[in-house]
């Protein structure tokens, strides 16, 4: 059947005892039913109707029954060992991607939930199943498409907006802290009928699957596949081949060898006695955002030069020099690469490693080594995740990472049909960030994407405040 959300006041609060319940027989309290015809039949969610395209009146894919030939195990890259050992040794449950999607009412129910359909069946990525753990080694299996889609839906029409805002926020919140890896797979969907015909996706995508570019190329492709109401037209101009993105990206022993040689001489420089000179303890970020454009963007490019890795290599010195302050002898800076294959731009997958860069900041030679040691930890960068990490450790570096982290990601358009959207059509996606606390003292996010910059800096407010986030924000973005 499909759901309503309780209205109590309580919800959406994931700290307090009666919190919003989902799934199988349990029942939101207070919660009524309803049926919409764009869903035929009483449904709950996907798993519930044995597969979605029969509540949509489609016809049936069953399952074959020689099912297990159809899976297929493979190891998991080095960035996905990453973030399996990481959520392993720290505790952490999730490492959860949060988005809102809303559709406006020219969309109907049927269509937002066949391009769901769709997306999860074209990209293998969302059929994954993670196993293992670090004494043992991981890996992963590909599900068949003909699993049934993780899609809930929930008609929430006569809540009103500020409720369903509270509602989205909170089923978001709850992924992001309580999530099974290795029992939930890699996504949820939960599809939301509000008023006036709008509907809401509120999606949460695993990181272990997905970085920051597959999360576009997966909300692009929705878009698209609700608009157009046609499955084929991105299979047959941008093909999945997760298997072999996956086989590229592993090292073969002689470059494993290599890749741990390069890390264990980087990481030697790290002082013996590596201890931070700081209040560790973790605390909320306070963070702030800019986009440079237009005039600001030229200037920027004209000093950091045409290719990415100058542009990356200009703003990692930038934020060093902020660090500097505290940390004026060595510094440890977590740097975020992508191992993407070359011929796999637009496969969706987890590509995107954490590797710790040493800089020893007296003096100003420092500066002239930023762009060859993004390079070389490029070049390294699929290592095995448990070795590298016993190696940190050794250098000091701990499980909670009490360092300043560095991200730069390059947008490519991924939309296939991006001009597609008809008059009226309202197609939004906000990202979720649920308030967090963090070790690390500070952290930079840079993505560039058509002429554009968008800069986001992260301060511990243990240590900072938020005028230093303005302050430092401009200066790094050279204002």
């Amino acid at each position: 059947m499909v759901e309503k959300p309780s209205g109590d006041e309580n919800e959406g609060r994931c700290n307090h005892g009666n919190r919003i319940q989902e799934g199988g027989d349990r029942r939101h309290r207070g919660g009524r039913t309803r049926r919409h015809r764009g869903w035929r039949g009483p449904l709950r969610s996907a798993r519930d109707a044995g597969h979605l395209v029969v509540a949509l009146g489609g016809r049936e894919r069953r399952p074959r029954a020689s099912r297990r030939k159809l899976i297929m195990t493979l190891p998991v890259m080095p960035s996905q060992a990453d973030v399996l050992w990481d959520q392993e040794r720290a505790g952490t449950p999730s490492n959860n991607l949060g988005f809102v999607l809303t559709f406006g009412p020219d969309i109907s129910d049927a269509r937002v939930v066949r391009g769901l359909e769709a997306v999860i069946s074209v990209f293998a990525a969302f059929r994954i199943r993670c196993s293992g753990s670090a004494e043992s080694g991981y890996s992963q299996e590909i599900l068949p498409p003909s699993e049934p889609a993780d899609i809930e839906l929930l008609d929430v029409a006569d809540f009103d907006l500020r409720r369903v805002d509270r509602y989205l926020q909170a089923v978001l919140y709850r992924d992001s802290v309580a999530w099974d890896w290795q029992r939930r797979g890699t996504y949820r969907f939960r599809v939301l009928k509000a008023d006036q015909g709008v509907h809401h996706v509120a999606a949460s995508l695993q990181h272990v699957a997905f970085d920051h570019r597959s999360v576009q190329i997966v909300l692009d492709s929705i878009r698209d596949f609700a608009l157009t109401s046609d499955e084929k037209r991105r299979t047959t101009t941008d093909s999945d081949d997760y298997e072999k993105a996956v086989r590229a990206t592993i090292p073969n022993a002689d470059a494993s060898e290599r890749a741990r040689a390069y890390w264990e001489n980087e990481l030697s420089t790290v002082p013996a006695a590596f201890s931070v000179p700081f209040d560790s303890r973790p605390a909320p970020w306070h963070r702030q955002s800019l986009v440079l454009e237009g005039d600001d963007y030229t200037r920027f490019r004209e000093r950091a030069g045409t290719s990415t890795w100058g542009a990356a290599a200009l703003l990692l010195e930038r934020l060093l020099d902020e660090w500097r302050e505290r940390q004026p002898s060595a510094a440890v800076v977590d740097v975020r690469l992508n191992c993407r294959p070359p011929r796999f731009e637009k496969q969706v997958g987890m590509f995107a490693t954490t590797r710790p860069l040493v800089f020893d900041l007296v003096g100003t030679e420092w500066r002239s080594r930023v762009w060859s040691k993004l390079m070389r930890a490029a070049v390294h960068q699929c290592v095995d995740s448990i070795t590298l990490r016993a190696i940190e450790e050794g250098s000091g570096i701990g499980a909670h990472r009490p360092i300043p982290v560095f991200d730069y990601v390059v947008d490519t358009e991924s939309s296939t049909s991006s001009a597609l959207h008809s008059p009226g059509t309202d197609v939004r996606r906000v990202p979720f960030r649920p308030r967090s606390v963090t070790y690390r003292p500070m952290g930079l996010s840079v993505r560039e994407r058509g002429g554009s910059v968008a800069i986001q800096l992260g301060l511990n407010s243990r240590l900072f405040n938020q005028a230093d986030v303005t302050t430092m924000l401009n200066r790094i973005a050279g204002r």
